[in-house]
């Protein structure tokens, strides 16, 4: 990992790097953000791109259709190694790379073409959601019956057992944690979790992220039940407090 000094201007605004080989693209997108303040790189292969980054950046769009390496394989190494958001900008709108980018660590995944404005909303809140789990350090341990949840590594633990969540993975468990036995709507997980105004459009995004985290939960506590979708309403976590008070009454 390389560290990079910054000067107390540079510390004052956020550095993007943007990767994408649509140069056009590029250099509209890199103006627009310059102009609200960001500090920008850019690069044009993936190759590149890992030359570049660096721990001075705060944020990364990305896409996946790049010659020599793929966006799916930058953010793979980039995850190894920093801990920042990756938004994926792409024109792959398949369920499957959606499913693969948020499996590999993305934090969001906006497909083109979007407008400017729209996009800078998805970059500012994937800004705040870091800086928000980095510095809360109030109550840095929660814990239920079964699990512990640290808000400082993102750490999940079932029993002593790690549960593997991306960040985004783990914050929506923890929301639904925080709140036990209670059925939490799509629209209020995307606003609690994502810090952003809910439309219809984030919905898969939602229930993609939570897919992804009853499948990881199953591999490692051989249980599907610990988050349950309530048709029609939304999502509830369970540890099974109640049902292990009754048997103890019984």
């Amino acid at each position: 990992m390389r560290k990079v000094k910054r000067t107390l201007l540079e510390k004052t605004k956020k550095r993007l790097l943007i990767v994408d080989d649509e140069r056009e693209l590029v250099a509209i997108t890199k103006k627009y953000f310059e102009y609200e303040g960001f500090l920008v790189s850019t690069a044009f292969t993936g190759l590149e791109a890992l030359r570049k980054i660096d721990d001075t950046y705060d944020i990364v769009i990305l896409d996946i259709s790049m010659p020599n390496m793929d966006g799916m394989e930058v953010c793979r190494k980039i995850r190894r190694h920093f801990d920042l958001p990756i938004v994926f900008l792409t024109a792959k709108s398949e369920e499957e790379d959606l499913i693969e980018a948020f499996r590999l660590g993305a934090d969001d995944y906006i497909t083109k073409p979007v407008t400017l404005p729209v996009l800078m909303s998805h970059v500012k809140a994937a800004i705040r959601r870091y800086r928000h789990l980095f510095h809360n350090k109030r109550d840095i341990v929660y814990s239920t019956t079964n699990f512990s949840f640290n808000r400082t590594k993102y750490d999940v633990l079932y029993k002593g057992k790690k549960v593997p969540l991306t960040k985004i993975e783990f914050s929506i468990m923890l929301f639904l944690a925080e709140n036990p036995n209670k059925v939490k709507s799509i629209c209020e997980i995307y606003e609690n979790v994502w810090e952003e105004d809910y439309c219809k459009t984030y919905a898969n995004t939602v229930m993609v992220h939570i897919n992804n985290i009853k499948t990881k939960l199953i591999k490692v506590t051989r249980s599907d039940q610990f988050i349950k979708n309530v048709w029609g309403k939304g999502y509830n976590f369970n540890d099974f407090l109640e049902e292990k008070i009754s048997k103890k009454k019984s």
